[in-house]
């Protein structure tokens, strides 16, 4: 065969319906905001990328200081989740 079709059927049925919900529900239909709502819409933001620095603070802090290579240490189970009682 001179040309291999790129995606299968299911493939691009699957792709198909990706681009289509994107295109769906990407589309512009809303009014631009107002004062007040880009402000508290802002505001939120804020407060959600604060947190997320945080959270990624604590977790490099946790990474550089060794915990989960003494929580992997001190009970194997602990990291895939199992928990010490399945092994009773």
């Amino acid at each position: 065969m001179l040309f291999e079709p790129i995606l299968t059927n299911p493939q691009a049925t699957v792709v198909g319906t990706i681009v289509g919900v994107e295109v769906f529900l990407n589309r512009d239909t809303r009014d631009s905001l107002s004062v007040a709502e880009r402000s508290y819409l802002h505001d939120s933001f804020k407060y959600t990328g604060g947190g997320l620095v945080l959270t990624a603070l604590a977790a490099r802090s946790m990474f550089r200081a060794g915990l989960p290579f003494r929580i992997m240490a001190a009970n194997p189970c602990e990291h895939f989740g199992t928990g010490g009682e399945t092994l009773y």
